[in-house]
């Protein structure tokens, strides 16, 4: 098993490459979460696009992956509508899709909440249900853990956040045994809507494969 670690994010990341294009952006900034010296700040104004995310590119057409890494929903607002967009995501070797996606969502209320997706052979993504961050006027940082496999109908993708009573939610018998992981992205990665403002950090990546 080889371990691919992000910790602290510091000077640009020797693991990681930067890319931001339009009007979404990332920052170095500190302290960080978990107690490290920094962060990734996620900085969105109101306008769709973006992307604003680091990519990693050591995975070697990996069929099966895990990765955890410390999120924070920060100033990160929707406007009072359901919105979301993707944080994290694996993608293909060939085709360059993405294998795998976590989501971000904020409820009209406020809650923040997150999802896994897998795609399947036929191009559909399967879906977990949503998990619940913290509640409307308590933000709290968490981890959170991604878990992937491939196979004919035995793929399955896995999220779990870990604090309180550790939610996991999957899906499993998934199709998707031609597909892999090349490559991974984190931030603001694709789905920026209008309306969706402030800034989130991330930290503490590690990836296992």
């Amino acid at each position: 098993m080889r371990k691919s670690t992000w910790m602290g994010l510091a000077l640009g990341c020797a693991v990681f490459a930067l890319a931001a294009y339009g009007t979404a952006s990332l920052s170095v900034t500190s302290p960080g979460l978990d107690g490290t010296n920094f962060k990734l700040s996620v900085t969105l104004d109101g306008t769709a696009g973006g992307p604003a995310y680091v990519q990693n590119a050591n995975p070697n057409a990996e069929t099966t992956y895990r990765a955890l890494f410390w999120l924070g929903t920060g100033t990160f607002s929707t406007g009072g509508v359901q919105k979301s967009h993707t944080i994290f995501s694996g993608h293909d070797q060939a085709t360059g899709v993405a294998s795998f996606r976590v989501d971000l969502y904020q409820l009209a209320g406020g809650t923040n909440r997150v999802r896994a997706a897998c795609r399947r052979d036929d191009g559909t993504y399967a879906q977990t249900t949503l998990i619940t961050l913290h509640p409307v006027g308590s933000p709290v940082d968490r981890q959170l853990q991604l878990e992937y496999g491939t196979g004919a109908s035995s793929g399955f993708c896995r999220l779990t956040r870990f604090g309180g009573t550790n939610p996991s939610v999957e899906v499993l018998g998934v199709d998707n045994d031609t597909l892999n992981v090349k490559r991974v992205r984190l931030g603001a990665v694709v789905g920026i809507d209008a309306g969706e403002t402030g800034t989130y950090p991330v930290d503490e990546f590690e990836s296992y494969q």
